[in-house]
């Protein structure tokens, strides 16, 4: 665990008990209390549990690892130290307590919610709630509207609700500047949508619509059930060679549309498909993209240059 994700925890941890033992911003200092966090960006790699001590010395506990540190208010911001290798390291957040939920939010804007133990059953019963809330909300709102219209070129999309997220049901086909055809056909720009190199498709998508994240990927798949079965469910129900069609479960209609490779050469139309994500490598070389193919029910997100030239479906803002 790096330390400014292993500070971050330990903060959150700390604040957690404080604030919901004093009701936040000063007050009696609590008695010995146990928490743990729920929702923590960036989020450490496993379950964590703390205590605060009403000495103010906190304890955190990551596995068979024992950190102490130190909890403060200064200014109505709550301060953290905690020691690293020899070395003292302090953050300051501003905390809002909310019931037996704690947000935090630091000077990154990184926001994390913490809840005490004994309610963790009930957080999470209320997010579930709220969720299954958004996610009717948002179905209701594409039924009302299931297209949209690209004023730049006047053509017709179709939207598809998909979890709490919206996308476009089919990829794009707006001739920005550097855009292709498979084969340079029409034909396929009609049925497939164009292709993009990397430094296009992060201008390409229409108002109110963006290139997809790694992220915002990763939430579509997991929706789906996961790297290992979304690929089947998110395939059109035709149009894949080798018996590799889907089941179309939520409206995404993935085609396989194919791609253009770094020698200009155009590969696998009917085989594979290809979408680019918003995520580069620190190289800066390459770019990540999602990818279905027919022999499988995976989906496969992994990097490729940035020259190659794939489709593009974007996400609603």
């Amino acid at each position: 665990m790096n330390k400014s994700i292993f500070n971050t925890a330990v903060a959150v941890a700390v604040a957690a008990v404080f604030c919901v033992g004093c009701g936040g911003g000063g007050g009696s200092k609590p008695a010995s209390l146990k928490g743990q966090w729920v929702d923590v960006n960036p989020k450490p790699e496993d379950s964590e549990e703390f205590e605060l001590l009403s000495d103010g010395t906190a304890m955190f506990k990551n596995g068979d690892l024992n950190v102490s540190g130190t909890w403060n208010v200064v200014d109505k911001r709550l301060i953290v130290t905690v020691n690293m290798g020899g070395t003292n390291m302090s953050e300051a957040y501003n905390y809002k307590l909310s019931g037996y939920e704690l947000t935090l939010v630091n000077d990154k804007g990184d926001t994390s919610t913490c809840v005490k133990k004994e309610k963790l059953g009930d957080f999470k019963e209320k997010q579930a709630a709220e969720k299954a809330k958004r996610i009717a909300a948002t179905k209701r709102d594409v039924e009302k509207t299931p297209t949209f219209t690209d004023s730049r070129d006047g053509k017709i999309y179709k939207r598809a609700a998909i979890g709490e997220q919206v996308w476009m049901s089919e990829n794009l086909n707006y001739a920005e500047e550097g855009s292709t055809c498979y084969e340079d056909s029409d034909d396929n720009c009609a049925k497939y949508g164009r292709m993009y190199d990397w430094s296009t498709a992060k201008k390409a998508c229409p108002a109110g619509w963006h290139l997809p994240s790694d992220a915002e990927w990763k939430t579509l798949v997991d929706y789906a059930g996961g790297d290992s079965m979304a690929g089947k469910k998110l395939k059109s129900a035709s149009g894949w060679n080798e018996n590799g069609n889907g089941t179309n479960d939520y409206g995404f209609s993935a085609l396989p549309s194919g791609f253009r490779n770094e020698d200009g050469n155009f590969n696998n139309l009917g085989v594979d498909a290809g979408w680019w994500s918003a995520a580069e490598d620190n190289t800066g070389w390459f770019a990540w993209r999602c990818a279905m193919s027919p022999d499988d029910e995976k989906v496969d997100m992994s990097k490729r240059t940035k020259v190659r030239f794939y489709s593009l479906r974007c996400v609603q803002d």
